[in-house]
């Protein structure tokens, strides 16, 4: 009888050895899960880093590419949109450009209780290759599918005032990249959005489709339809 308890007494020791000697395991895999080093706070502080660089840059590119757009505007003989603070009527200007290539532009605007639509391109004076390139500006008929129902698309896609698009802030082009840049002013009010043309956003997307719609109503060319 005593060597039967004893011999309990013996494997019940054993076994309680053996699950102390797992339990530390379990109590350091809980302690490292919780170490800081581990924690996902450094992943979303690098992060939001990461968002207000992309912000930054984009910002900068904006004001650039303002500066650009003043510039062009100089050469045209035409007034800068964004200085233009007179409660005149809507207007809408599309720009492709402002990378290697010379810019081409989209004008739409109400004169006089008339709707009114010109095209902005380089054209090259002389003989090439040594020809200078001039900006000029032409004067366009009216889109293929009418002024109502052209307009009711352009609506329809995000451009109107107040502008329904927004600018993107996860794609960084390169500085070398062409991009797509919409302005409008409506009674003082001024906007602009840009986006490279390699952008995958909802509205930069909705942004291409109108400079194509462009392309095809008016039969010029932006620099859109190339990019799928």
């Amino acid at each position: 009888m005593r060597a039967t308890i004893l011999t309990c007494t013996i494997v019940a020791l054993a076994s309680l050895s053996n699950q102390c000697s797992r339990d530390p395991k379990i109590v350091n895999s809980e302690s490292n899960s919780a170490n800081p080093s581990a924690s996902p706070s450094s992943s979303i502080e690098k992060s939001v880093a990461d968002d207000v660089k992309r912000k930054r840059i984009v910002q900068d590119q904006a004001e650039a590419i303002q500066r650009a757009i003043k510039r062009e505007s100089l050469n045209l003989k035409i007034n800068n949109l964004r200085d233009d603070v007179s409660d005149a009527e809507p207007e809408i200007r599309i720009w492709v450009g402002f990378g290697l290539l010379y810019p081409r532009g989209f004008i739409m605007k109400v004169q006089d209780g008339r709707q009114e639509a010109f095209y902005v391109s380089p054209k090259i004076l002389g003989s090439k290759p040594d020809g200078k390139v001039k900006m000029t500006k032409v004067s366009l008929g009216s889109p293929k599918s009418g002024w109502n129902e052209f307009a009711e698309f352009i609506k329809k896609q995000g451009i109107d005032s107040p502008m329904k698009l927004s600018l993107d802030y996860q794609h960084v082009p390169d500085p070398d990249e062409e991009s797509i840049i919409i302005e409008a002013k409506s009674h003082g009010t001024y906007e602009m959005v840009f986006y490279a043309l390699s952008t995958k956003s909802e509205d930069g997307q909705k942004a291409l489709q109108v400079c194509r719609k462009i392309e095809q109503e008016f039969g010029i060319r932006m620099g859109c339809a190339e990019v799928r």
